[in-house]
């Protein structure tokens, strides 16, 4: 995973609600692309989820996947 991906994941675990990319970007204080790519990391490992219509989709949320 890259470098920080864990300070998104604790981020969206301790979330009452799912966020946005502009919301997680907002927090840790990074940029959007940067946020992206360690959100399409935890994405493809399956340890979060992406919510939303379309890849444009400004209401598009990401949120902690609860393990079985």
């Amino acid at each position: 995973m890259p470098r920080g991906a864990q300070r998104v994941l604790d981020l969206l675990r301790a979330a009452d609600t799912p966020l946005g990319t502009g919301d997680i970007a907002e927090h840790l204080e990074w940029t959007r692309p940067t946020v992206l790519t360690r959100l399409r990391a935890l994405q493809a490992e399956g340890l979060i989820e992406w919510s939303g219509t379309s890849t444009r989709d400004p209401r598009a949320v990401w949120s902690f996947k609860a393990l079985p």
